[in-house]
């Protein structure tokens, strides 16, 4: 009897241990596993049963490779990220042609984590942004997709709730295409921060005012680039303001004070068609951006001509200062030459005068050089101040100059009447003009290289050639100098018979 019972007790054991196979072969399977914010692990299943379990502040850690065929919806903030063997791909089933997450709300955080379309054409928006807010930290890859608005992020929100999208430090969208900006569509009451990453290889073939990157053209919709590389990025449409990076219509706004905008192909690399509506400073650096047949284009400067035949060019707000590694080139609508206006840090007009393709303006620290082209660069400044000490400068120039730092001064000065260039040569009454010097008394010419600071001036030197009584014994002095010459060469050429013309050149210059 008692072998009976535990060979009864070995069955049992065996048909438990049989019987919990399955269940080890379903945890083995699971798309994912979800954890509370504590990181306490809450269950596991399917990438759905996650996504609907997880609670807010947790996170839904993937374990394989997922294959959608509708989107995940999502209105909770929660981190998604892949596990130990990753990183994993999120992508669509073969007859999907939706987005594969939708946020209406909260805050979507990914992390080594791919999201991809597959190249299929004419797709939705990998990820859809209805309000909340969709972030993509180190390892996020969103990648090949062809979406109708937006390639990888579709940004719409509403008076209720803001659509928002940040890039950070090792993200990258990439390799994706749409009629509405390659990359983003920022919809009406979108944010789009680009703090780090990458956005490279992204293309928009459609309608001139739109962009290979970023697309914002709607009600407050605000861009702010602050780092990361932007880069081979493309507008296939020749149209003037076909952006390759970044398109701003009359409505939205941007804030480039960092990151690298550089090697993307369109008309220009960022087009903007509404006053105040661009700011640049800080670290922005937006250079040799070409156009398809290889001319550089980047910020794209809309210039209009008024009755009278005078320029003005849209407004450009600078703020913070721009940094020694900043760099800007600028395409202008139309070459630009005489006199024209330019708007400084969006508070009053300033004069910009130009000469053979070069123009300077004074209320903000930098100068503007423009190419025959009509292409411009801003480039870190010194305001020199001319004292004229007591003395006039001639016509035509002003007692303020703006020189590039490191470069010669003279690149900073007007032609004169005479079709020279130079420091001015200032005149006063009985006194020659010797040379400028600067605060420290150093001798400074048209050659010397602008010194590494914001501000300087240069005083004029004279020497005093007298006046008044003084100036009539001078004369006095002159003119007995002068007859003892005379009187010295008659008596030399008396012998020779020529003092008689002698005598008549004191009379006649005496």
């Amino acid at each position: 009897m008692k072998k009976t019972k535990k060979i009864l007790a070995v069955i049992i054991s065996l048909i438990m241990i049989i019987s919990a196979v399955p269940f080890c072969s379903y945890a083995s399977d699971a798309q994912a596993s979800w954890y509370s914010a504590s990181d306490e692990k809450q269950g596991e299943g399917t990438f759905a049963q996650a996504v609907e379990n997880v609670p807010a502040g947790g996170t839904v850690l993937i374990r394989q490779d997922i294959s959608l065929s509708e989107a995940i919806s999502v209105s909770k903030s929660f981190t998604i990220k892949s596990g130990s063997k990753g990183p994993f791909t999120i992508s669509r089933a073969s007859s999907y042609m939706g987005s594969l997450i939708s946020i209406s709300s909260g805050t979507v955080i990914l992390t080594d984590i791919t999201l991809t379309g597959g190249n299929k054409a004419e797709c939705k928006a990998l990820v859809t942004v209805g309000g909340g807010s969709l972030v993509l930290n180190s390892g996020a890859v969103l990648t090949s997709n062809d979406g109708a608005s937006g390639g990888a992020v579709n940004l719409t929100g509403s008076t209720s709730s803001t659509a928002a999208l940040s890039v950070n430090d090792g993200a990258s969208i990439t390799n994706c295409t749409s009629t509405l900006g390659g990359a983003v569509f920022a919809g009406q009451y979108s944010v789009v921060n680009i703090n780090g990453g990458t956005i490279s290889n992204n293309t928009t073939t459609s309608a001139a005012h739109l962009s290979g990157a970023i697309h914002a053209d709607s009600q407050n919709a605000r861009i702010s680039i602050k780092g990361g590389t932007i880069e081979n990025n493309t507008n296939t449409n020749s149209a003037a303001q076909a952006a390759s990076v970044l398109y701003l219509g009359s409505t939205a706004t941007a804030a480039i004070t960092g990151g690298d905008i550089t090697n993307n192909t369109g008309s220009c690399a960022v087009a903007y068609s509404k006053a105040d509506s661009l700011t640049l400073g800080g670290y922005a650096y937006i250079y040799e951006n070409k156009t398809s047949s290889g001319t550089e284009s980047d910020v794209y400067l809309p210039v209009t001509t008024d009755s009278d035949g005078n320029n003005t060019v849209s407004t450009i707000l600078y703020s913070p200062e721009f940094k020694s590694e900043a760099k800007v080139g600028i395409r202008t609508s139309k070459d630009l030459s005489g006199v024209v206006k330019f708007i400084g840090r969006g508070t009053s007009d300033t004069d910009i005068s130009t000469v053979a393709g070069h123009i300077y303006y004074n209320n903000i620290d930098s100068a503007v050089f423009v190419s025959p082209s009509g292409k411009i660069f801003f480039e870190k400044t010194c305001v020199i101040k001319l004292d004229a000490n007591g003395g006039n400068l001639p016509d035509g120039y002003s007692d303020t100059i703006v020189a590039v730092q490191g470069s010669s001064i003279s690149n900073a000065l007007k032609t004169d009447k005479n079709g020279s260039t130079g420091l001015p040569v200032p005149t006063k009454s009985n006194s020659k003009f010797v040379k400028w010097v600067d605060e420290d008394g150093n001798t400074v010419t048209s050659g010397t290289v602008c010194p590494s600071k914001s501000e300087m001036t240069l005083t004029a030197q004279w020497l005093d050639s007298g006046s008044g009584s003084a100036s009539v014994f001078g004369k006095i002095l002159e003119t007995i100098g002068r007859i003892i010459k005379y009187v010295t060469e008659f008596l030399q050429n008396l012998f020779n018979g020529t003092g008689n013309d002698a005598l008549k050149d004191i009379k006649t210059t005496g």
